[in-house]
């Protein structure tokens, strides 16, 4: 899986900002003056959060340890993907969709208590 040059550098704008957001001292600011905390990042981080300000907003209220790359990488190839008209924006959402659904749910779930299954108990 390659990535489009901008998808790259965003990839490298995220592992800087997690590298900042991992320091102890910016872990520190966060849990004693969250407003602070945020106006440092803001302002160190603004093309994040102007370009892209879910991901900012994810990236400065989660764990920087248990981000998960792979998942920011999977996004950014789906993005080149549709901006090459390689695939709709559509076809993507629900690829990813469910990628995540069988990574996440399936595992979870006793599919041959489904109605359609056709496995179905009886």
């Amino acid at each position: 899986m390659s990535l489009s040059r901008e998808s790259q550098l965003i990839k490298e704008y995220v592992e800087k900002m997690l590298d900042y957001l991992r320091k102890e001292s910016v872990q520190e600011l966060k849990k004693t003056d969250h407003p602070a905390f945020f106006e440092k990042m803001n302002n160190k981080f603004s093309q994040l959060k102007e370009k892209l300000p879910s991901l900012f907003n994810m990236l400065i209220e989660g764990n920087p340890d248990e981000f998960e790359m792979r998942r920011l990488e999977d996004m950014l190839y789906m993005k080149d993907r549709v901006n090459n008209n390689q695939i709709s924006a559509e076809r993507a959402s629900v690829q990813i969709g469910q990628q995540y659904f069988n990574e996440y749910v399936k595992p979870h779930v006793d599919m041959s208590k489904e109605p359609d299954h056709p496995h179905k108990r009886l």
